[in-house]
């Protein structure tokens, strides 16, 4: 198929014949879509509704079948035609594309989106999740709001240096590929929690999640105080100890002290400055955690011996993983 990349036809062709194709790989998330363009298909059916793209690849992998054709436009209203077969349309006027690779499917099919949306984090990170074959189940997954803490994370383990260009690289899936096994951990813990205190800004914070994702790359997500560590952290649980006093399990400093000390001063900070700053302090109790290492406190406010400057703090976030 020399010089098929290059190449474009254009048909007319059966609805149905288009809703029996799969998307590509890196088709993003679309269950956020489908009631505001249902509501749009409703009102009436124009011209440009009718327009699809599929892509024909000249090459098999474990997703890839050389010969078939693959849906690469038009996904969310495939899915509202299959799920409301009455709004279905009898015809599509079909895109035809090909590809002898994925990078090339992926060339083609983030022009088209670029041209058609602005793209946002969560598109991407919803297109990592197909690209990966992750099934988002909790809300908060599915929400895509892990964008930002994968980039704190990630960065943690650059030595703290910081890239603006953080998130494309993690379109090229390293960084994803990376924490994916802690990404499909928490997301299994997630759904166990009350969506409602989640979302409020104790635990929504982005360095919280950072943290975690961190935490379980450094001590893996078998081990049996890290499953501890998430559960203690998002049910406010501490480790109770009799006859022990001015002494608290670092989670329990986490959700407790350090809130309650930083929670108008930089608790929600997700910037390349503000992240690792409390990211840094978060670690140091998490850490301590795994560890079975307490964290000395007074007066149930001010901890002592906490990585509270800012300096050491920041240090503590860029040189952490060194250690592992």
């Amino acid at each position: 198929m020399e010089n098929n990349f290059l190449t474009i036809e254009h048909k007319t062709l059966q609805t149905e014949g288009f809703l029996k194709t799969n998307p590509v790989h890196c088709q993003r998330l679309i269950q956020h879509r489908i009631n505001g363009i249902t509501k749009v298909l409703s009102v009436k059916l124009i011209p440009t509704h009718l327009e699809v793209s599929i892509i024909k690849v000249n090459f098999s992998d474990d997703y890839y079948e050389k010969g078939h054709v693959y849906s690469i436009n038009g996904n969310t209203r495939k899915q509202i035609w299959l799920d409301n077969p009455d709004m279905k349309p009898d015809f599509v006027y079909t895109t035809i594309y090909f590809a002898d690779n994925r990078k090339q499917i992926e060339e083609i099919y983030n022009s088209i989106d670029s041209t058609k949306s602005v793209e946002n984090t969560g598109d991407k990170i919803s297109g990592l999740y197909r690209a990966n074959k992750v099934e988002p189940k909790s809300k908060k997954f599915l929400s895509r709001g892990i964008g930002r803490p994968l980039q704190l994370a990630y960065l943690c383990y650059n030595n703290g240096e910081s890239k603006k260009t953080l998130i494309t690289e993690i379109d090229n899936k390293q960084e994803f590929e990376f924490f994916k096994d802690t990404l499909s951990f928490l997301d299994t813990q997630y759904v166990t929690f009350n969506y409602d205190k989640i979302k409020t800004k104790k635990f929504a914070s982005s360095n919280i999640m950072a943290a975690l994702l961190i935490i379980g790359k450094k001590y893996g997500i078998n081990h049996p105080r890290y499953t501890l560590l998430v559960h203690n952290l998002f049910n406010e649980i501490a480790i109770k100890k009799e006859g022990i006093g001015g002494l608290n399990d670092g989670v329990s400093v986490v959700w407790g002290n350090l809130y309650e000390k930083h929670q108008n001063n930089g608790w929600t900070d997700a910037s390349g400055g503000g992240g690792p700053l409390m990211i840094g302090r978060i670690l140091y109790c998490l850490d301590a955690f795994m560890n079975y290492t307490d964290i000395s406190v007074r007066n149930n406010t001010s901890i002592k011996g906490i990585v509270l400057n800012d300096e050491k703090s920041k240090e503590y976030f860029k040189t952490y993983i060194q250690n592992i």
